[in-house]
């Protein structure tokens, strides 16, 4: 077996640390191990049994820092086990409850200046693009499963200078490739993005309307 490289994807949520460590392969990626800081040794052993893979976990005192192992690491651990982690955490951590919650990502989205409306149980957030007398706007449409968000997102824009909307065409189209009506001169691109918890969301939003916005004003 040729050991190849690890990979390491970490979720911060509040005061909460997840990380997923990931051993690389050429027959493909398995899962080494999780952290989480802080977790109660009461909380490990819940989260064990509503996890769906043989597991065994330690815990450091020191740090509140609980870290769990596959009991088989030859096994390839489904793709999921990161959702599925995150979900549990999301039914049996108050706190994660509460950095993840709709109430929470609807607040954080106005601070940041979106105009937001709640639909049948999807959150439609809006933020113009207007600089200089520019028109256009973001809006983003997330509809929430459990502690998870299925995102999409469309950036409209109005360009009456056609080779400025030819160039934020080409632009946009290699920056957020994705569903593009383009009828001179409303130029609308739509992006599905997957699914997301509330931190990974707004860093996301935050990128897409710099960038964007860059597009107008480059």
């Amino acid at each position: 077996m040729i050991i190849l490289s690890e990979a390491i994807k970490k979720y911060i949520i509040g005061t909460y640390v997840i990380t997923f460590v990931y051993r690389q392969q050429k027959e493909g990626g398995v899962l080494r191990y999780i952290s989480i800081r802080p977790l109660s040794p009461y909380d490990a052993e819940f989260l064990k049994t509503m996890i769906e893979i043989p597991l065994d976990w330690s815990f450091e005192k020191s740090s509140g820092t609980v870290k769990f192992w596959p009991q088989t690491i030859s096994e390839k651990i489904s793709s999921d086990i990161e959702k599925t982690v995150i979900t549990q955490l999301f039914r049996i951590v108050p706190e994660i409850r509460r950095e993840l919650s709709e109430k929470t990502l609807i607040e954080k989205l106005v601070e940041k200046g979106w105009l937001v409306l709640v639909q049948n149980k999807i959150i439609i957030g809006r933020k113009s693009l207007e600089v200089n007398g520019y028109e256009g706007y973001i809006e983003v449409i997330l509809e929430k499963n459990e502690a998870w968000y299925v995102m999409h997102v469309k950036i409209k824009i109005i360009e009456s200078d056609f080779s400025k909307y030819r160039r934020i065409r080409l632009r946009l189209q290699e920056l957020l490739r994705g569903k593009m009506d383009d009828q001179y001169p409303f130029l609308t691109l739509e992006v599905e993005l997957g699914e997301y918890i509330v931190p990974e969301i707004l860093k996301k939003l935050d990128e897409i309307y710099d960038k964007v916005r860059g597009v107008v004003l480059g």
